[in-house]
């Protein structure tokens, strides 16, 4: 209800630019912190499996206690954590306030050309859509994951997730007292966190437009930067996806 209340607040300072509106549910930490920590094993091998929280999202980092293992058990490894850990398509969204969608679409992107083939990024969610009031596009069970999958070195971590509208521009409300109209928006980073694999659960992002749905779109990019301090190097990898308000479902 608070998300919606916010997302209220901005189309009505905003509705004489006609113009979307973007809420944005956070928590007050700019720093990762810590909430608990503990080992598991997984395919036979030992990992340190630390949960943060930063800005609203929820962060899980898995770590190689075990720097020893070949590179086969790190990537297999690491392909059964995020088999694990993928959030499965919605068929409704059940927050107060929000209209059920009229369609949804599953996403589940990899970086192709990454700067290394140590370091992936991918992402996966669902857009839904909702035009019974107002235009709405979002994404629900957004998350960001991140794989270096070197076992002898664990990278400090950082991942940016932005926003992108085309065809209209629209108004973050965010924190609600402030109104800023643009076509994109990033929220805060995550990180820097140490891991060799991080899942991100990002706040859903709600882009509404009072005028109809022609030309609009809503692009989640994930963009990362993975510094290894041992070797004094920062890798980066960088994935987009698009959905068009009318056409790709």
């Amino acid at each position: 209800m608070k998300r919606f209340s916010c997302l209220l607040l901005a189309l009505v300072l905003c509705s004489s630019l006609m113009s979307p509106a973007l809420a944005i549910n956070t928590s007050q930490s700019t720093t990762p912190v810590l909430i608990s920590s503990e080992t598991s094993t997984v395919n036979g091998v030992e990992l340190l499996v630390e949960h943060y929280v930063q800005s609203g999202a929820k962060i899980t980092a898995y770590t190689f206690l075990d720097k020893s293992i070949s590179q086969t058990d790190a990537n297999t490894t690491i392909n059964s954590i995020r088999l694990s850990s993928s959030t499965s398509p919605v068929t409704m969204v059940s927050a107060s306030g929000v209209p059920d969608p009229i369609a949804t679409r599953y996403f589940d992107d990899e970086d192709q050309n990454p700067s290394t083939v140590r370091g992936v990024a991918s992402h996966h969610g669902t857009f839904c859509k909702s035009n019974i009031d107002l235009a709405y596009l979002w994404i629900e069970d957004g998350q960001s994951e991140v794989a270096f999958n070197d076992p002898e070195y664990t990278p400090e971590i950082t991942v940016k997730r932005t926003f992108e509208t085309t065809g209209l521009s629209i108004s973050v409300s965010w924190p609600p007292s402030v109104s800023t109209s643009k076509t994109s928006y990033s929220c805060p980073e995550v990180g820097p966190i140490s891991a060799n694999f991080l899942t991100v659960d990002w706040p859903s992002v709600y882009c509404v437009t009072s005028g109809a749905g022609t030309g609009f779109s809503l692009t989640a990019i994930t963009d990362v930067s993975m510094y290894v301090r041992d070797e004094g190097r920062v890798y980066a990898s960088y994935v987009a996806t698009t959905q068009n308000f009318q056409y790709g479902w």
